[in-house]
């Protein structure tokens, strides 16, 4: 270690000359002499005598570290004061004078009222409380007038609304009703009309019964007053004065004859109705199945070719087209085509289409059809008449529907085929059922204590 140094005198004071004409004495403390610290450990440099000396004595001291809040209302919001002065200001009055205009156009005129006691001014504020309350009670009055009027409104409007809406409620229904009867689609309309269509024959009929009666034979002379009675119930006392009366057994063979070929004329004529009645229930229920059939075909393949929606687990659903989606509508296309009355060029490019379509399988439907596409080109290029061959594109387009619908050509017709899914449930069971004989075989080989 390095000797200790001796301590440096330090003088009490010193004089400094601040300026040319003034001195200034500083007074130095003396109570700490520059004494070298004591060496607490370091290095020194070999190569050139430097030395390093501990951090201890080298390094200021750190001030301790205190946790301060920074964000806090403090610290975020500013403290402002107000403060409130009055300026001298100068100002004084200035009356007319000679020399001097003054504009008084804004001056009022001021003059001393009645002086009013103490009784006076209760007086009148009594005055004015009651005129306040009028005029409040007014007011409330009047809102709950208004209150009671749009309430009143409302009731109306709703009244009228609902009014409406049932008027309208009972026209579509009657509309509905009529159009059901005027062209029926579906299977309850038809039952509606079979069902109507027998009230009326039979109304019809007891109405041929009570107008013309069988004759009465005179055998049975007590039956005519039994005929005569249910002829009456059925007619009214109304009706039975003008009707036909019945042939009783004092009539002559002549009357009985005639009120024979009336009854039978009369129910020849309801037959001839029944007749026509029938035939255009029929014409209806053959233009339902069509219109239906069409409905069926279009929805389904619409179905088909409808794009897969697909949902991810965030919820999120992605919309794609796989490749028996748009085989699917590829095929839709061309029935579509198929149905729409074109030039001879284009449809022989139509047919030309069709063909290549179905020469990709080889079965006896894709042979029937490529046999009428071929019979159809032959036609066309002999330069027939489109409607000698409209049975010919009929069944073509009717083989057509059926390629589109077998789920071996058209992935997407699964869902439709009542075979392939019957199929599938076939191949579903019989899975189900040599897994479980499968089952069956293991525990049995456990229990004998047999292991593969």
């Amino acid at each position: 270690p390095e000797p200790e140094p001796e301590p440096v005198a330090m003088p009490a004071f010193i004089d400094v000359a601040v300026s040319p004409s003034r001195v200034v004495r500083v007074v130095i403390d003396s109570a700490g002499s520059h004494v070298k610290p004591r060496f607490v450990g370091g290095y020194r440099d070999t190569r050139d005598g430097t030395k390093y000396h501990h951090a201890q004595i080298q390094t200021e001291r750190q001030t301790e570290l205190r946790y301060v809040e920074k964000y806090t209302t403090e610290t975020q919001t500013y403290e402002l004061r107000s403060r409130t002065t009055e300026t001298t200001r100068e100002s004084s009055t200035q009356m007319k004078r000679p020399d001097l205009m003054l504009d008084d156009k804004n001056d009022v005129v001021v003059r001393v009222g009645k002086y009013v006691t103490a009784e006076e001014t209760k007086a009148i504020k009594a005055e004015k409380a009651v005129t306040l309350q009028r005029f409040a009670r007014g007011a409330r009055d009047r809102r709950r007038r208004d209150a009671l009027r749009n309430k009143r409104d409302a009731e109306l409007t709703a009244a009228e609304v609902a009014l409406e809406t049932a008027r309208l409620a009972e026209e579509r229904k009657r509309l509905f009703d009529i159009e059901r009867r005027v062209r029926p689609r579906t299977d309850a309309d038809f039952k509606l009309l079979q069902r109507e269509f027998d009230e009326w024959r039979l109304k019809e009929t007891a109405k041929i019964d009570a107008a013309f009666p069988a004759p009465v034979e005179a055998e049975a002379p007590e039956s005519v007053a039994v005929a005569e009675d249910e002829r009456r119930r059925a007619l009214g006392a109304g009706l039975y004065s003008t009707a036909t009366l019945a042939v009783s057994a004092a009539a002559d063979a002549d009357g009985a004859a005639v009120a024979r070929e009336r009854r039978r004329r009369a129910m020849a004529e309801l037959l001839a109705k029944e007749t026509k009645m029938l035939l255009a229930m029929e014409r209806l229920r053959r233009r339902a199945a069509e219109e239906n059939e069409k409905e069926r075909v279009r929805d389904a393949l619409e179905d088909m070719a409808a794009s897969k929606h697909w949902e991810k687990k965030d919820g999120a659903v992605v919309i794609v087209d796989t490749t028996q989606v748009i085989r699917a509508r590829e095929l839709r296309a061309l029935y579509e085509a198929c149905q729409v009355s074109c030039s001879p060029s284009e449809r022989l490019e139509l047919l030309r289409h069709l063909k290549w379509t179905v020469r990709e399988f080889s079965t006896k439907l894709t042979k029937d059809i490529a046999e009428l596409i071929d019979r159809e080109s032959d036609l066309l290029l002999r330069r027939r008449d489109p409607a000698t061959m409209a049975g010919l594109r009929k069944r073509l387009s009717g083989l057509f529907l059926q390629f589109i619908e077998t789920p071996e050509f058209n992935p997407e017709a699964f869902r439709y085929s009542v075979a392939a899914l019957a199929k599938a449930e076939r191949e579903a069971e019989r899975e189900a059922e040599r897994a479980a004989r499968a089952e069956r075989i293991r525990r049995s080989r456990e229990s004998r204590g047999v292991y593969e």
